[in-house]
């Protein structure tokens, strides 16, 4: 989503000075973290702690807009997969993108090559617990799944695609600790 209010200002000639998330007092500045825009922060930058704001949110304030996680998994662009994430390892709640979830849904033809939604989301959360815990301290990690795919239409090839995934830790809906996987770019 950042992206895409980034390039839609940079077409309009409006700067975007950066993205915000604000809970509870405290802050995550996106743009300082990387995603989203087109300069990235340095590998070498220690993960992200959320910081006290200066100011925090009162009723009469100005929100101009805020999108919740809870919004989120509601509106099915978030899908939330906690009791798979649970098995393999996580101890937080955890959700897939919709990104994501659409690219491990298999088509009829994979079905019937044996592939299943379940087998596919079991890998991308085990592997995915795996990068957090070689990852440590730090609040965002990339891991890597292969997804076997068929073609729907004849000749009904087959392919082997490498997914390059994320696996972020940021704060919930109450500042508490929640757990996003999915592509780069859907963060």
């Amino acid at each position: 989503m950042t992206r895409a209010i980034v390039q839609a200002g940079k077409l309009l000639d409006i700067e975007t000075l950066d993205h915000l998330i604000i809970c509870l007092g405290r802050f995550v500045s996106l743009k300082e973290r990387g995603l989203g825009f087109d300069s990235r922060v340095s590998e070498t930058i220690s993960g992200y702690r959320l910081r006290s704001t200066r100011y925090s949110i009162q009723d009469n304030d100005d929100l101009i807009y805020a999108y919740t996680r809870s919004q989120a998994l509601a509106d099915c662009v978030l899908v939330d997969v906690s009791t798979m994430a649970k098995e393999a390892g996580f101890r937080f709640p955890t959700a897939i993108t919709a990104d994501l979830h659409a690219r491990i849904t298999p088509n009829m033809r994979e079905n019937a090559l044996g592939q299943s939604y379940e087998g596919r989301l079991w890998d991308v959360v085990l592997l995915a617990s795996i990068a957090a815990r070689q990852a440590g301290l730090a609040d965002r990690c990339s891991f890597d799944v292969g997804l076997f795919e068929a073609d729907k239409a004849l000749p009904n090839l087959t392919h082997h695609y490498t997914l390059s995934l994320w696996v972020v830790v940021g704060p919930g809906d109450d500042g508490e600790p929640v757990i996003t996987i999915g592509f780069l770019e859907d963060f």
